[in-house]
C-alpha cells in the first residue's frame, strides 16, 4: 500500500515452535483429515464437509475427518454433516487444550483450513512444522505458506468439486502426502 518506502520495510514471518508435539502418524489404516478452528465466521468447515461428501464411497470409508473447535455455528456444522450423510466419518472435538490439539494435529495425515478471510493463520504454520501437508484456500496470507510443494492452495472461492478432487488425490497417494509433509517440515 506504499505506506513507507520499500527499502525501509523488512518482512518478518510468524514462527511457531511445536516440535515437541511431533508424533507418529495415525496407525488406524484410514486417512485422518483435520480442521482446527472456531465454529464461527470466517471459518468454513461446511466447505470441507460438502467436498468430502462427494468423494467416492470406497475412499470415504478409508478416511476420517476430525473437526476441533467450538462456537456459535456448531449446530449448523452438525446439520451439514447429517445432511451429507457422513456422520460415521466425522468427529467433533471441543474444549481440547492447546497440547491436545497439537498432538491430534501431529497424528493427522492432512490439515485443512477453508475460510472466508484470514490474516496469517497460525494453524497452518503449526501443521507444516509438524510435517502435515495443508489444503487451504487463497485468502489473506495463506499463499505465503502454502504451495504445491507442501500441500494444495485452492482458489479463494473454492468449489466442492475442487475440494473433492484435491482430497481424493491426497487420500489415494500416501507417498505424496509423505513427501509434502517432509517439505512442509
Amino acid at each position: 500500500y506504499r505506506v513507507v518506502p520499500s527499502k525501509k520495510i523488512r518482512v518478518i514471518h510468524n514462527g511457531v515452535s511445536v516440535a515437541q508435539y511431533r508424533a507418529e502418524r495415525n496407525s488406524t489404516g484410514h486417512t485422518e483429515i483435520i480442521f482446527v478452528g472456531r465454529f464461527a465466521a470466517p471459518k468454513r468447515q461446511d466447505v470441507l464437509i460438502e467436498g468430502f461428501s462427494y468423494i467416492s464411497g470406497a475412499l470415504r470409508e478409508k478416511s476420517h475427518i476430525t473437526l476441533i473447535g467450538s462456537g456459535p455455528e456448531e449446530k449448523y456444522i452438525k446439520e451439514c454433516i447429517r445432511r451429507a450423510r457422513i456422520e460415521s466419518r466425522v468427529t467433533i472435538l471441543s474444549n481440547l487444550s492447546y497440547e491436545q490439539t497439537m498432538l491430534r494435529l501431529a497424528q493427522s495425515d492432512i490439515a485443512v483450513l477453508f475460510s472466508d478471510w484470514e490474516g496469517f493463520p497460525m494453524t497452518i504454520i503449526e501443521a507444516l512444522q509438524l510435517g502435515v501437508p495443508v489444503v487451504a484456500n487463497d485468502v489473506g496470507g495463506v499463499s505465503e505458506s502454502i504451495d504445491d510443494s507442501v500441500g494444495r492452495l485452492l482458489p479463494r472461492f473454492v468449489a466442492k468439486e475442487q475440494v473433492c478432487k484435491t482430497l481424493t488425490e491426497l487420500i489415494e497417494n500416501s507417498s505424496l502426502r509423505k513427501t509434502l509433509g517432509e517439505h512442509a517440515q
